[in-house]
């Protein structure tokens, strides 16, 4: 049987370090998240050319605080970003 972990980058552990340790040439992937960006796969990319096979499901950020709650320290022109490249809270 296979071991699933909820990871969330925060106190559940870090997904990328996660996967930097456990993908071997051959390995078959699955994830469900709501946030892939071309950074995240800049920073895993020799370890996802290892997999043969990946799933991969989109979903909608649960849980999130709402726009008026989040505290910021910076600020980010969200009218030139694409969900691919990044989203709204991501230091390019």
């Amino acid at each position: 049987m296979q071991n699933f972990k909820m990871l969330d980058n925060k106190k559940n552990g870090k997904v990328g370090e996660e996967l930097k340790k456990g993908i071997k040439k051959g390995s078959k992937l699955s994830v469900i998240s709501a946030y892939f960006t071309i950074y995240a796969y800049n920073e895993l990319y020799k370890e996802l050319n290892k997999i043969d096979n990946m799933r991969f499901i989109f979903t909608e950020p649960s849980f999130t605080k709402k726009q008026e709650e989040l505290t910021r320290q910076y600020y980010i022109d969200r009218h030139s970003e694409k969900k691919l490249s990044g989203n709204e809270f991501e230091i390019k």
